[in-house]
């Protein structure tokens, strides 16, 4: 029964909650891949370790709301598909060239979801889209036709609250956080985003939050989990 799942890997962020420094891309990818295949594919493995179940997520609900699935034919409000991709974590660029990414020339867009393995090229006729490909990001060439695209958040923090957390954080103007809260008000992304995740999530989520009702979870040794918990706690502390 191999075929009817897939396996999937939940990692561990490198810095711990309290540390204010990036998770990383590779990292950050893996993960919103996995969430977006529980909720889109529930007949999934995934494969995870203590400290990535102890390092909180957006919830499910959140998670959801940011999904869009585009089809050919749709009519869009491109502007407004636009700012929405801007405050799921994507970022505005001239070429799309990684995950989490999306691009605009006139009626052409591109966008690459975390949880795809490749971006998506998408040609517009007016409001309604004409036809949308997926491509190679090296050599920017079209490749097989796509009938349907979900796109997914892009980092587990979403920019778009940004704006109403910076105006209440009482950061001093000559911290290091200062930058980071400029940014924060301007609703964009930036690499130390997750590390305001329990201000913008407050009712932050894990991985098991993501699983559905009738899932089965293993543990390998609760011993060696239990000691890494609490090893992990107390290192917090």
């Amino acid at each position: 029964h191999r075929s009817l799942f897939t396996v999937h890997l939940f990692p561990e962020p490198n810095p711990l909650p309290y540390e204010h420094a990036p998770w990383g891309p590779r990292t950050i990818r893996a993960r919103l891949a996995t969430l977006s295949a529980i909720v889109n594919r529930p007949a999934s493995i995934v494969v995870s370790c203590a400290r990535a179940l102890l390092t909180g997520t957006l919830p499910k609900r959140d998670f959801s709301a940011a999904a869009r699935m585009l089809r050919v034919g749709q009519s869009i409000r491109l502007d407004k598909l636009l700012d929405s991709w801007t405050g799921a974590g994507y970022a505005n660029e001239t070429i799309v060239a990684e995950p989490g990414q999306f691009s605009r020339r006139g009626g052409i867009v591109d966008v690459w979801p975390p949880a795809d393995e490749h971006p998506t090229r998408i040609e517009l006729f007016g409001d309604e889209i004409e036809s949308m490909k997926r491509f190679d990001a090296a050599t920017q060439r079209s490749g097989d036709s796509a009938e349907a695209v979900t796109v997914g958040p892009a980092r587990e923090a979403l920019p778009k609250h940004g704006p109403h957390i910076a105006r209440t954080l009482p950061i001093e103007p000559d911290s290091g956080l200062a930058p980071d809260l400029e940014r924060l008000a301007a609703g964009a992304a930036f690499p130390t985003l997750e590390f305001f995740l329990p201000l913008l999530h407050p009712a932050q989520a894990s991985l098991l939050d993501y699983l559905p009702d009738n899932a089965l979870v293993f543990v390998d040794d609760w011993g060696e989990l239990s000691d890494t918990v609490n090893e992990l706690e107390s290192q917090a502390l």
